[in-house]
């Protein structure tokens, strides 16, 4: 993802929310590392908030560079 991100000259609001959405990802492991079931289905359930990040750091970069969005930084 970083990599895409490169490629399309993405920036930093794209980068903050790759490094969020890995936060996500970590704790999706330490959830399933035990393999318990009911972890495993939370961490299933819980999978689209982390598409949902990758997404909306998309979306908000190519707002703030179009100006549509106050610039953060």
């Amino acid at each position: 993802m970083a990599w895409a991100g490169r490629m399309l000259d993405l920036g930093r609001t794209y980068y903050a929310a790759l490094i969020i959405a890995a936060l996500m990802a970590a704790w999706h492991v330490r959830l399933i590392r035990t393999r318990d079931r009911a972890a495993c289905f939370r961490a299933f359930l819980h999978n689209h908030w982390l598409g949902l990040t990758i997404f909306a750091g998309v979306a908000a970069d190519y707002a703030v560079r179009l100006h549509l969005w106050p610039r953060a930084w």
